[in-house]
Formats: structure tokens, C-alpha cells, sequence
């Protein structure tokens, strides 16, 4: 009877140490899983970046895995946000000089017209000084763009009920409980040793 205690005791302890190690096992692979997905999310916004494609829907499916899965930071360089928009960034600059540029060449248009229909006959001095004043009274400037608004950096949580997080919660539980089987068979094992 005293040995198929003993006996079951030792199952049970190899059974706790076997779920601990299996649980300890899938919380890693998780979390190297998310990191992984993570990074496949990442790429897939530099590249709609690169590309001219819908950041938007990329940054939004990035957010969301960041913010609900454990081991998911996004790496940095320096100080700088991680995500940085280095493309569509330079597309809106692009986009604006345009823009400028082409405002620019309408208000010289405007300008020599209304020159040549406010003075008819004059002299080319006069009506360049006209159009000068002109463009001058119709200045066109570009947009201040800061960078910031193409830079991002989501939060990752300490803990989640994700697969990694609820196998990290059942290791720490198993871990805890075989401590307090060690030390309570250490405890009694004192106890009984015979003084001498």
C-alpha cells in the first residue's frame, strides 16, 4: 500500500514535470511565432509603402496583431518611431512641389494677361515689372509637412490571453506548484530525519 503511494506521487510529479515543460515548450515556439508574424506584418507596410499601395489597411493589420499578441515590439533604429513611411512621405513632397510649381506657372499666365490688358502698348520693361508685381501680390507657398505624420510606433503589452500568454500562465502556475512540492517534501524530509 506504502508503495503505490510512493509510486503515485512520483507519477504525479513526473506528470507535473512533463506539463511544464510542454507548456514552457509552446509558450517559446508562441512567442517566436508572434515575432514572426510581427515582422512579416512590418514588411507588408514597407512594401505597400515602397509600392504606392494602401498603407492605411497595412498599418491598421499591423496594429492590430501588435497590440494583441505578446513579443510583438517593433524594432527600432536609434530614436527614431519604427515604422517611418520613407516613400509616401517623399510622394506627398513630390506631390506638393507639383503643386506649387504648376499654381507658379497659372499666376505668371494670370499675370501677363492681366499686364497686357492693364497696359497695351508698353514697353516690355513695363510690363515685365507689371507681371513681377504681380506674381509677387499672389505668392504661392508650400505646405509644411512634418515628418511625423508618416512615423509610427505601436505599444506592445506585457501580457495577453493570446496562446503564448496562456501557456506562460499555465508554466509559471505548474512552476509554482512543483516549488511547492519540493519544498514541502523538503520540509518533511527534516522533519523526519532521525537526530543523533
Amino acid at each position: 500500500m506504502e508503495r503505490a503511494k510512493l509510486t503515485l506521487r512520483r507519477a504525479i510529479t513526473i506528470i507535473l514535470v512533463l506539463a511544464f515543460l510542454a507548456s514552457a515548450a509552446l509558450g517559446v515556439y508562441s512567442l517566436r511565432q508572434n515575432n514572426l508574424r510581427m515582422l512579416e506584418l512590418r514588411d507588408a507596410v514597407f512594401t505597400a509603402d515602397r509600392d504606392d499601395g494602401d498603407t492605411g489597411a497595412a498599418l491598421s493589420s499591423l496594429q492590430i496583431y501588435v497590440v494583441s499578441h505578446m513579443n510583438t515590439r517593433l524594432p527600432k533604429l536609434g530614436k527614431e518611431k519604427a515604422i517611418q513611411l520613407k516613400y509616401t512621405y517623399e510622394r506627398r513632397l513630390a506631390a506638393d512641389k507639383a503643386r506649387v510649381s504648376a499654381e507658379r506657372a497659372t499666376i505668371s499666365v494670370q499675370g501677363t494677361d492681366y499686364c497686357k490688358s492693364t497696359f497695351p502698348g508698353a514697353s516690355f520693361a513695363v510690363r515685365s515689372q507689371c507681371v513681377e508685381e504681380y506674381y509677387a501680390a499672389h505668392p504661392v507657398k508650400s505646405l509644411e509637412i512634418p515628418v511625423e505624420l508618416y512615423s509610427y510606433d505601436f505599444v506592445t503589452p506585457f501580457w495577453v490571453p493570446d496562446t503564448a500568454g496562456l501557456s506562460l500562465l499555465a508554466t509559471t502556475a505548474l512552476f509554482l506548484v512543483l516549488l511547492l512540492k519540493f519544498t514541502s517534501w523538503l520540509i518533511v524530509r527534516r522533519t523526519l530525519k532521525p537526530t543523533v
